[in-house]
């Protein structure tokens, strides 16, 4: 979330995320150059935690990474809320809620599937 609060990485991503809307070679960089890797490396923290019994079996990677990029991209683009660590915290913290194993409680969860990808 940091790049995006600081200059020029939230006004460049907002700026690409509306020209995206209407040129399908940005959309199309976008998609394979920023989005489809920070997807492939959450993809695979959350295969380990379901590896390792930390998040539930079964989890949709796909479903699981929007539910998490999401909101943070809401923020960067209509710009109504924070975009701040206390936010990373309470997103990460309500989302392992819902994806950790059951009876392993958020807190569980090893260091290394927080804050994997900028």
């Amino acid at each position: 979330m940091r790049l995006f609060r600081e200059e020029p990485g939230g006004p460049l991503m907002r700026a690409l995320a509306a020209d995206a809307q209407s040129d399908p070679e940005i959309a199309r960089a976008l998609r394979e150059q920023w989005l489809a890797p920070r997807r492939a490396v959450t993809a695979e923290v959350l295969r380990r935690g379901v590896e390792r019994g930390e998040l539930r079996p079964g989890l949709d990677p796909a479903v699981t990474i929007d539910l998490l990029f999401a909101p943070v991209y809401y923020r960067l683009l209509f710009t109504h809320e924070p975009l701040d660590e206390a936010f990373a915290d309470r997103l990460l913290e309500q989302a392992l809620a819902g994806i950790a194993a059951p009876g392993n409680s958020q807190g569980q969860v090893r260091a290394d599937s927080e804050r994997t990808v900028q």
